[in-house]
């Protein structure tokens, strides 16, 4: 492996901050709104449509560059597995079973909160596809684990990965499927998840990978990716209040195709943008968590929109943060840990 492939990728957590952060304060504005009956600045705006489009265009770019190289076999597909289930599945659990205890904890105190019943907590705890899941921003989530599911062809056959991929993506496209959220019997929701034009945005990170492969190897100037991340926000502020339709997915999601390009290759360094990087995941499932209470509670303290929405911003901010740095991080470390003294166990063994 080059110099050049092993590099750091800040680029990319930068993006993943960016989408996440982007999602977190498209709800904030709408509980704010919701609670004061004041439409709110960028309302006009579908934020979290945007951030969730630049996450699965990273997610088709990362799981390509982080697997490109790897053997063919059942070993490795197991360990695709392996590191996917344990990347999110005890996250969304917690999560979830938090969720529920929020839900009932909250009827207790005259506070009606969606969701706590048993098919949303499976349904948001295992990413399965039998009814809304809470909190609902795992949705997503079922799309992702469908591409890791068709990705398990890359280890046996790039080709026919390649094939798939691309017949998942005319598929999604000519599948006439209604917003993921709308969907309420399973076969609905597994129907709109199967082929949801946000489907094309994982295809359109796969091919990024190849082409940052393939390509001419050169670092993009901070300045550059700077001008394509402004150049790309004005353009998803120009698309409204349109989500995962042909017409995001087309021009938004080329959009966020060169700007994770430029990430993959751009020189910078921000210490504060790869934490946030780092704890993205943490901030898009537990900020649901918080926003109900908080809002409530802000409003209780002050009615000055901008104060609740910093001071909600900087909680969740946070919390996120904590989460990664004391739960998620040390899980996923001690996992690793122990997976390598078992690999290590059976080879003295056998």
């Amino acid at each position: 492996m080059t110099q050049f492939e092993k590099r750091k990728l800040q680029g990319l957590q930068y993006l993943r901050a960016i989408a996440a952060i982007a999602v977190v304060i498209e709800h904030i504005l709408g509980q704010i709104s919701l609670r004061s009956g004041v439409a709110m600045p960028l309302d006009g705006i579908d934020l979290g449509a945007r951030g969730v489009s630049l996450f699965f265009v990273l997610s088709g770019y990362i799981i390509y560059h982080a697997h490109s190289s790897d053997g063919r076999g059942w070993n490795y597909l197991y360990n695709f597995y392996y590191k996917r289930l344990i990347r999110i599945v005890p996250f969304t659990l917690l999560v979830a079973s938090v969720w529920v205890v929020m839900a009932q904890l909250g009827k207790v105190v005259g506070v009606e909160a969606s969701g706590g019943d048993f098919c949303s907590w499976l349904s948001a705890s295992f990413i399965l596809p039998l009814c809304e899941p809470y909190p609902q921003v795992i949705w997503t989530l079922r799309h992702e684990a469908l591409f890791y599911l068709m990705f398990g062809v890359f280890f046996f056959s790039q080709r026919a990965f390649f094939v798939m991929l691309c017949l998942w993506a005319v598929g999604s496209i000519l599948v006439p499927t209604g917003f993921p959220l709308d969907a309420s019997s399973p076969e609905e929701i597994l129907l709109v998840t199967a082929f949801s034009e946000a489907n094309v945005l994982f295809l359109l990170g796969v091919l990024t990978g190849v082409a940052d492969r393939k390509l001419l190897k050169f670092s993009v100037p901070s300045s550059v990716f700077l001008i394509g991340i402004l150049i790309s926000a004005g353009f998803g502020a120009l698309l409204g209040e349109e989500k995962y339709t042909l017409l995001t997915v087309s021009t938004f999601g080329v959009f966020c195709a060169v700007l994770v390009f430029l990430g993959a290759r751009v020189d910078m360094s921000w210490r504060m943008g790869e934490l946030l990087g780092d704890a993205s995941f943490a901030m898009y499932i537990t900020h649901p968590l918080l926003l109900t209470a908080s809002t409530i509670l802000l409003f209780k303290i002050t009615n000055n929109l901008f104060v609740v929405f910093m001071a909600e911003f900087l909680v969740m901010m946070l919390v996120a943060v904590l989460f990664y740095r004391f739960i998620e991080a040390p899980f996923l470390k001690l996992v690793r840990k122990k997976k390598r003294s078992a690999v290590k166990d059976l080879r003295l063994t056998s």
